[in-house]
């Protein structure tokens, strides 16, 4: 009977902590557990259905850039990655450029500084500055638009915050012209956006079967294939919010005793298992978990101890799309991929790593 009361009273704070943490009156939908608000994981949804290598005029950018070379899902699914070649000017550099989503800032964040603006299909195209240094740089934005966007629902603020939602043309330098010198890629960026405009203003571009699989997937649709984890928050680390990223948890955010194991759905090299330049050292092995390979590497930092990363291969190679084919370049290959890595045990990561590749693979 004593051990009766004292499992009551024990599971009595953990309910409530759960309901209160959670926010959801649903504790058995997965969607839940987690304390991102819920209009920023619809806005998610919407812009995974979009394809972001559907804003490429390829026409326009072989007229306006002859030296370009590729564009497509090098770096993420999140955004599309351009390889524009040299740099036309008297600075040596290669340039890329990516186009992905932002948003305009919150209150209170840094300001950013347009410039100037252009209007190209009735869409409004501004030169935004940022707050820091922009050598080596050059970035224009305009707004995504909701007229024709799937579902962009009142409830929870959805609309206000699609409202906020825009595309983000950023051209970059491959060398660091260093202080002092102003050279930016600013027509390179001003050719792109403006084409991403002028399709922007007859179709939103939807993902199409072209797309490497899992892009427009939610990687936190994983959350219900797993143990022991308590909660998960969609996010990551590149442009604009993390689509592809997930940290799964086992307990409350601030409690050291926590374990996590962040997961990020990302275009993979091959090789990069092997050669990833992560970390100081790193040993990696193939092993099977259930059915699935997984390419598991114990990582070392300086001044950290070893950790546990893992790959998994989630589909075939592809390349990306050339503005003339006789620039391809074995270089270019990539394969759809889940990275891991996380404070928890390798095993869990590796237990995690497995689900995924379950869940992920076309």
């Amino acid at each position: 009977m004593l051990m009766r009361r004292w499992m009551a009273v024990a599971a009595a704070p953990l309910l409530v902590t759960g309901c209160s943490y959670f926010g959801s009156q649903h504790a058995d939908d997965w969607r839940g557990r987690t304390d991102v608000d819920s209009a920023e994981l619809a806005i998610n949804t919407v812009l995974r259905d979009i394809d972001p290598c559907g804003f490429v005029d390829a026409e326009s950018i072989k007229a306006k850039i002859p030296r370009a070379i590729s564009y497509g899902y090098a770096e993420g699914f999140d955004r599309c990655t351009l390889r524009l070649g040299a740099y036309d000017g008297d600075f040596t550099s290669d340039v890329s450029a990516t186009i992905g989503f932002d948003f305009t800032p919150d209150p209170g964040e840094m300001v950013e500084q347009p410039t100037d603006a252009v209007q190209v299909g009735g869409i409004t195209i501004i030169h935004m500055l940022g707050p820091t240094s922009n050598r080596g740089w050059c970035r224009y934005v305009f707004n995504l638009g909701v007229g024709d966007v799937p579902d962009p629902s009142s409830r929870g603020g959805v609309a206000d915050l699609m409202k906020r939602v825009r595309v983000e043309v950023r051209a970059s330098l491959s060398n660091d012209p260093g202080p002092g010198r102003p050279i930016y890629p600013c027509k390179e960026a001003i050719a792109i956006a403006s084409g991403a405009a002028q399709i922007r203003s007859r179709q939103l571009p939807g993902r199409s079967d072209s797309v490497p699989f899992p892009a427009g997937q939610d990687p936190c649709a994983l959350f219900p294939d797993l143990r022991d984890f308590s909660n998960y928050s969609p996010g990551g680390t590149g442009m604009g919010r993390g689509l592809y990223g997930c940290l799964f948890s086992s307990g409350p955010p601030g409690d050291p005793k926590t374990h996590r194991v962040r997961m990020t759905l990302r275009p993979v090299d091959p090789h990069e298992p092997d050669t990833s330049s992560y970390g100081d050292e790193r040993h990696s092995v193939v092993e099977q978990r259930d059915g699935v390979e997984l390419h598991v590497s114990t990582v070392t930092r300086r001044y950290d101890k070893p950790f546990c990363e893992v790959y998994v291969f989630l589909g075939s190679e592809y390349r990306p799309t050339y503005f003339t084919p006789e620039r391809a370049r074995p270089e270019d290959v990539r394969v759809p991929g889940a990275v891991l890595r996380g404070t928890s045990s390798c095993d869990d990561i590796k237990d995690v790593a497995a689900a995924a590749g379950k869940r992920f693979r076309p």
